[in-house]
């Protein structure tokens, strides 16, 4: 089943049509009908996951943008990022990959052995049934066996004899359990093998976790709350004629009743513990429920008292003989409750004091005392970029040594990449400070090695070396090679001599209707050309030339970072990142920086520039090199290692939380 928000899509009812001759749509995918045109569009545009999405930018210029978003997820292979259509396409093939790949002895007993089991997380599950297969064989599988002569022959299980464990009177195992089997071999016909459970084994590729993994997610369903059972899909149980009734202690209403009997066991024993808190001296008595009321028995003395006075007083008898109490001694009734520790509670509660502080703590949440005497306070908080109420200003500090806030950003991404993969730009870690102190050095004779290595480390990443290929890593966008080529025909034609013009031939035009469609597409052609040619008249920096007779690439692929090397390599690829639309606004002011069109295009000049930059057009330059190695296959590779590396530590702490249930 195709999932949304990692829960399957469920299908809509077909309506009831008592007219023939109702119009209706039908998504032929899933069989849903709508008789109503705006349902089947909201249903399709849920499908195809179409959102509408206004930013404030939006709102200002009154315009309404309007966006993909993909969120569905196939079930068997796991991709996402997919509408409902590519991954229902997806599971299909999936679906017909599995059945085509799973040995088909295997799948009664697999589905057998998960059906109503609870295990939660579909690793564990699988990691559960994959060690209770690993070494059992069923008839009409394909195994090797290894026979008395040393061979590895091929055969398959014909029949197979299952001996159960035996174990004494005192507890102890006298015989494990083990299996023997009866193999047809392949290459001989008329001979069979009779082997136990160390001699025979299956092909690697015939029974893997993953292949089992998406074999139970194509058969096995399970429902969203906690403690659900899996569940055989009902077609394929009536096939292997499973049972599908789910036991009554494994059904969501036992599972909520258990829970409220806990939860009321637990209050009980509470509220024991806090009765024997108040008096623990006191013997609590047996309370007997009373059939005319249900007041205590201090309750029944102190009102039988006052009715006895009230009866008194009415007679006039206050020193009298039938009374049982005189007028004063009315009014000081005394009753003797158990004695209790309620003086103390009288006493004033000291406030309870302040829980250990526990490390690691941010610094602001550690509280500080202040001490007159030694002028203990807090330091004030240093900001990189002033903070004004009101919109940032877009152009910034006029300094070349602060940053803007819109540099905040920028700095906080990229120094959080370094460190995240240092591993894979072979870099020390290093503190915040210490970065940003590095892309403010700024200095021709002084160069700052902290802000070196995090450029030629990245470039590294970039292009391999010579020796390992020297391929590019990364998708950049072509070099314009076209407009060498037309000032090479344009020299070359200068050179020749000129040839006759023949006369002008008459044009025959086709007639045509101009159209309004028409008279736009070419007023847009004439407005894209006339654009290309100012572009090429007006030149803002000398990047080209700077790269004319030595690439960087070349350079890069040699490592050729010294005197000036790695800051050309930067223009060159600030060049080429330039060419694409979304990035040619911030790589052309940096460019008119680095390769200024009054300077000669040197690589003398790309040090000396480089080294007097704005430090915000250097951390954007520094971000955008960063962001394309996580396109490359090395960050790519360590993200998946550090995948497995987690999944087996997590289920170590599975494994080890295990044994420490059973001591």
């Amino acid at each position: 089943m195709v999932l949304f928000k990692r829960k399957p899509v469920q299908y809509l009812p077909n309506p009831q049509i008592e007219d023939d001759n109702t119009d209706v749509w039908v998504i032929g995918q899933t069989g849903e009908i709508f008789t109503l045109y705006e349902a089947y569009l909201q249903r399709m545009d849920f499908y195809k996951q179409v959102s509408i999405l206004t930013s404030k930018l939006v709102a200002a210029c009154n315009l309404t943008c309007a966006f993909v978003q993909r969120r569905f997820i196939c079930d068997i292979t796991g991709h996402s990022g997919l509408d409902f259509f590519e991954a229902l396409k997806s599971e299909i093939h999936g679906a017909k990959d599995v059945d085509r790949s799973f040995p088909e002895p295997l799948r009664e007993p697999v589905l057998r052995k998960v059906q109503f089991s609870t295990i939660s997380r579909i690793d564990s599950l699988v990691d559960w049934i994959f060690d209770e297969f690993k070494q059992d064989f069923y008839p009409g599988e394909t195994v090797t066996v290894l026979v008395a002569s040393g061979q590895r022959l091929n055969g398959i299980v014909r029949e197979k004899t299952r001996f159960t464990e035996i174990r004494g009177v005192d507890g102890f195992v006298e015989r494990r359990g083990f299996s023997r089997y009866f193999v047809a071999l392949i290459n001989r016909p008329e001979e069979e093998a009779l082997v136990d459970d160390d001699h025979i084994m299956r092909d690697r590729k015939a029974f893997t976790k993953q292949i089992l993994r998406s074999y139970i997610k194509n058969t096995v369903t399970r429902e969203s709350w906690t403690g659900a059972p899996w569940l055989v899909k009902d077609h394929i149980a009536k096939k292997f004629r499973i049972e599908t009734e789910v036991p009554s202690h494994l059904r969501q209403e036992s599972k909520i009743a258990e829970k409220k009997a806990q939860l009321a066991q637990k209050r009980g024993e509470q509220n024991t513990k806090s009765l024997a808190a108040v008096s623990p001296n006191a013997r609590l008595t047996d309370l007997k429920p009373s059939s005319k009321s249900h007041k205590s028995k201090q309750q029944q003395q102190v009102s039988k008292s006052k009715n006895a006075q009230s009866k008194d007083l009415q007679n006039g008898n206050t020193n009298g003989k039938k009374g049982t109490h005189s007028a004063e001694q009315v009014q000081f009734i005394h009753t003797n409750f158990p004695a209790s520790d309620s003086t103390a509670a009288r006493d004033p509660v000291k406030p309870p004091q302040p829980p250990p502080i526990k490390y690691p703590i941010e610094d602001l949440d550690i509280p500080i005392e202040f001490d007159p005497a030694l002028s203990r306070r807090r330091p004030p908080l240093k900001f990189i970029a002033p903070v004004e109420p009101g919109p940032v200003p877009s152009k910034g500090p006029t300094n070349a040594h602060e940053f803007s806030a819109e540099a905040v950003g920028l700095l906080l991404e990229t120094w959080d990449t370094l460190n995240v993969y240092c591993e894979v730009f072979v870099l020390d870690s290093f503190t915040f400070d210490d970065f940003v102190d590095a892309l403010k050095v700024s200095s021709d004779d002084v160069e700052c090695e902290l802000f070196i290595e995090m450029h030629c480390a990245v470039l590294k990443i970039l292009v391999d070396d010579e020796s390992a290929g020297g391929k590019i890593q990364v998708m950049l966008p072509a070099m314009p090679e076209e407009e060498y080529s037309e000032e090479e025909d344009s020299v070359q034609d200068s050179t020749a001599p000129p040839s006759p013009t023949p006369e002008p031939e008459p044009v025959v035009r086709a007639s045509r209707r101009t159209t309004r469609s028409s008279l736009a597409a070419a007023e847009a052609d004439k407005a894209a050309n006339r654009s290309r040619s100012g572009s090429r008249e007006t030149a803002t920096h000398r990047a080209v030339e700077m790269l004319a007779d030595y690439s960087w690439a070349d350079r890069l692929r040699k490592r050729d970072f010294k005197l000036g090397g790695w800051e050309t390599i930067m223009v060159g690829l600030l060049y080429q990142l330039s060419l694409k639309k979304q990035n040619e606004s911030a790589c052309e002011t940096i460019l008119r920086e680095l390769a200024p069109i009054d300077m000669e295009a040197t690589q003398e000049t790309a040090r000396y520039q480089y080294a007097n930059l704005n430090c915000n057009l250097r951390i954007k330059a520094l971000q955008m090199i960063c962001m394309l190695t996580m396109e490359t296959k090395v960050v790519r590779a360590y993200l998946e290692e550090c995948g497995e590396e987690s999944t087996g530590i997590r289920r170590e702490r599975v494994e080890l939380q295990r044994k420490r249930k059973m001591l």
